[in-house]
């Protein structure tokens, strides 16, 4: 089953992501984000993946691997005014729909190969095709 995250939850989701990147860009022009930020990455960097977990989010080694690199590139003083956390919930969001599409795929192609299933053609097509 893939996670329960409507439409509407991904884009909050990524808008409060978003925030928190602006918050970030902020304090750092005021040199005092170089301290405050890597406290407010370790609070992202813990709760988001917890609050996707929790939402139903499947995290396999590319989501992982997503987040653990959006981390350690935060903590690089320079580079943190970027918005990765904000582009990783996009690259989440993404791979989620994708896990979606995966499985409806998948349960289509099983419904197809269940026995006894009523072929939806006619007798009189079946027997045309034989």
């Amino acid at each position: 089953m893939g996670s329960k995250m409507s439409n509407m939850e991904w884009g909050l989701t990524i808008g409060a992501l978003a925030m928190i990147d602006l918050v970030q860009f902020a304090l750092d022009i005021f040199v005092i984000g170089v301290a405050a930020n890597r406290f407010i990455d370790i609070g992202v960097g813990m709760t988001l993946p917890f609050y996707l977990r929790m939402r139903g989010v499947k995290m396999d080694g590319k989501k992982v691997g997503s987040m653990l690199g959006a981390f350690l590139i935060e903590q690089i003083p320079v580079l943190d005014a970027l918005p990765l956390w904000c582009a990783d919930g996009v690259f989440m969001y993404m791979m989620d729909k994708k896990d979606k599409l995966g499985e409806s795929d998948s349960k289509n192609v099983q419904e197809e190969r269940k026995p006894g299933r009523l072929d939806s053609r006619s007798s009189n097509d079946q027997q045309k095709a034989a």
